[in-house]
Formats: structure tokens, sequence, C-alpha cells
């Protein structure tokens, strides 16, 4: 699931950036900037298959590792890795900057740096025609942030919510579930909640997938979503640790350790 939701990333292009560099203290933001300068004159019909095969396995790396650091925690090392992934040297066309910068954005918004996230998703956007549902959800669930931040109410984050569950209803249970989609939504949903220390509602909606999955009627479906329904209890009883104890933050051990729920 996890290869996924790290997919429906890269088609969806999630993406910003804007940090410290680790480096020389240039903001990320403008490292990025140079390098899509540079890497626009690059010419695709001049790279060999054998040469554009050894780039992008070197990016992969960078992005592999930018992505396990993430999921530790540990994210201006893993920024340093997602912006090395983006280096001239090994981008062929632009589009292969998106899995990178979008774990960037990312980030940010797993830090509270929703202004940031904001202003680069839209400037990466304005590179590109026709931006695809997932990049104009981001932005919205951007600006739920920043209100919802702003005014001291989550409300702007509950609309949020509610706009999606009524744009995807098909995708989201007891309506149906498409692999892929329906984990990327689900995902996002588990992140509001966890945002919120809504844990009652962040419950409710695991209860709602894992009935879902175990009461399916075709076999078939329960045995390939059993993982799922392991690592949907996860995280419901990480919720249901974090109200006993009055204490936040057992999810990220669900994370992780999850090959299902993605940081």
């Amino acid at each position: 699931m996890k290869k996924i939701i790290i997919i429906l990333l890269f088609i969806f292009l999630v993406v910003c950036l804007r940090s410290q560099s680790y480096c020389n203290q240039e903001s990320a933001e403008s490292l990025l900037d140079s390098v899509i300068i540079d890497s626009d004159k690059n010419d695709a019909a001049k790279v060999s298959g054998d040469e554009w095969a050894k780039r992008q396995g070197r990016r992969n790396g960078y992005e592999r590792k930018g992505w396990q650091l993430a999921e530790q925690g540990r994210y201006e090392e893993a920024i340093a890795n997602f912006i090395m992934a983006v280096d001239s040297s090994l981008i062929v066309q632009e589009h292969e900057k998106a899995f990178a910068i979008g774990s960037i954005v990312k980030i940010y918004e797993r830090e509270g740096k929703f202004e940031e996230a904001l202003k680069v998703h839209q400037w990466f956007m304005g590179r590109h025609g026709n931006p695809t549902d997932g990049a104009c959800e981001k932005r919205i669930e951007l600006l739920a942030l920043i209100e919802a931040r702003d005014t001291k109410s989550n409300k702007p984050i509950y609309d949020y919510i509610g706009y999606l569950k009524t744009k995807y209803s098909k995708y989201f249970p007891p309506n149906g579930y498409l692999p892929g989609i329906s984990g990327w939504l689900i995902n996002d949903l588990i992140h509001l909640y966890d945002y919120m220390h809504d844990y009652d509602a962040g419950i409710a909606f695991m209860d709602e997938i894992i009935k879902y999955h175990t009461n399916h009627k075709d076999p078939n479906h329960r045995s390939a979503h059993a993982k799922d329904v392991r690592e949907y209890t996860r995280v419901k009883q990480a919720w249901e640790l974090d109200k006993k104890t009055d204490q936040h933050g057992h999810l990220k051990e669900v994370i992780r350790t999850s090959d299902v729920i993605s940081w």
C-alpha cells in the first residue's frame, strides 16, 4: 500500500519546496530554482537509454533514503536527500522532479509550515498546466489548515473532510473501495484527524473501514485486505492509547513500522 501511495504522490504532483539548505544556508526554494533553470536545458533526445537509467537509479536512491528518513521524523535530513534527487545532473525531464518535490511538500505540512508549503505548491503548479485533482485538493487542504490555525477552529478542516467524502464518495467505505486512490484518501484523513486530536472521529472512521473489509462478501477481498485491517486496527489502538494516557503521538510508531500507513 505504501508503494501505491508513493506512486500516487508522483501522479498527483503534490508538490512544493521551501526550506533551509543543509550545506550553505541557501533556501531550498532558491536551490530548486537553479536546478530547474539548469534541467530545463536538458534535451531528452540527447541522453542515451543507459545514461537515463543510470540517472534514474541514482535519483531513486536519494528518494528512497529521503522517504526512509521522513518515516523516522528526520525531516531536515530527508529534505537534503530530496534536494539531491532533483539535482540537474540527475534530471532529464521536468516531471522527474515531482516525487521528490511532492515529498518535501508533505514534510512542510507535517511540520505545520503551511504557508511555505502552499507558496511553493502554487509556484510549482504554475509551471504545469492542467493540474490534477490531487494537486487541487492539496491547495484546498493547505488553505483549510491555515484557516483552522488562524481562527483557532477546526471547522475548515472538517469542511474539507466533508468535501473529500462527497467528491470521492465511491472510494470511501461503505460505498466502495479502490486500491490506490482509497488508500491515499484514507491516509490523508488519518493525518487530519490526528492533527486535530479528534480521536473519537478517527476511531469511528477506522471502524468503518475495518468493518467494510472484514464483512465484505467477497472472500478474495477479505484476504487481500487482511493486512490493511491489521494496520487500521493499529491506528485505532494508537488513538485509544492517546485518549487513555492523555498523551498525543502514539500514531508515530504505527507509521514508522507500517507498510500501509504512510507518514
